[in-house]
């Protein structure tokens, strides 16, 4: 928030570096003038492991209205059984097929004109984060982060 109490737009406060705080975060869901969606990539610990993920659990989210998705979400869409770590082979850790990832991404409420804001929760919060945002900087056809 700036001195004069006027929230920044979300191309001024993110800027090139692509970070946000929190009272930009605050602005941009009271303002609904963009279509967005938060993301939250929870990487559960290792004695949650083989409890199951939905794709959108209500509880577990920090921020309201966050859709929460595992980080292996983009590589087994919500066929949980084939999370990480239960890879069969390392193939099971690239990402799905484009069509397939777009697909997926789709179902998240995301589409190629929607600003999506991510952060990572869990024991791997980073991982899980970064796993996200990779998804939409080098699988551009992926929906909402360019063109499906």
């Amino acid at each position: 928030m700036e001195a004069d109490g006027v929230v920044p737009s979300p191309d001024q406060a993110a800027g090139p570096s692509l970070l946000v705080d929190p009272a930009w975060l605050q602005g941009l869901m009271l303002r609904q003038e963009r279509r967005f969606v938060i993301l939250e990539v929870l990487f559960p610990g290792e004695a949650a492991q083989g409890e199951h993920m939905p794709s959108s659990p209500t509880c577990r989210r920090c921020i309201p209205g966050a859709v929460s998705v595992h980080p292996s979400y983009f590589e087994a869409g919500a066929d949980v059984a084939r999370y990480y770590p239960n890879y069969s082979t390392p193939q099971d850790g690239n990402l799905l097929p484009d069509e397939l990832l777009c697909d997926t991404v789709a179902q998240l409420g995301i589409t190629s004109d929607t600003l999506v804001v991510v952060y990572g929760k869990g024991c791997a919060h980073t991982m899980g984060a970064c796993r996200a945002q990779w998804v939409g900087t080098l699988e551009p056809r992926a929906a909402g982060w360019g063109r499906c």
